[in-house]
């Protein structure tokens, strides 16, 4: 599903303008990301918890030259599905 999609499903089933839907669409969107951003957690009832984790810095490897670099320290975003929204899932 793409964005423009999820915004058209939304505006329909809610009774909004393309317009209207969205806003509403990238309103949610900015809001999860300003919470990670601050390093807080995005639970989402019947869906998923959004977390940030730290990762380490590691070695690894230059798979072009064979040489070995280090990956710096970096915060990455981590999704969790929640036991409902994988029982669904795992219907179809």
């Amino acid at each position: 599903m793409t964005f423009n999609e999820l915004v058209k499903i939304i505006g329909q089933d809610n009774g909004l303008t393309r317009n209207q839907s969205r806003k509403v669409v990238k309103d949610v969107f900015a809001m999860i990301t300003g919470v990670l951003s601050v390093g807080d957690n995005v639970l989402v009832p019947d869906f998923g918890r959004f977390e940030t984790t730290n990762r380490k810095a590691r070695h690894g490897t230059n798979l072009v030259t064979g040489e070995r670099v280090m990956i710096p320290p970096k915060i990455a975003v981590k999704f969790t599905p929640t036991k409902h929204l994988k029982k669904i899932v795992d219907r179809n």
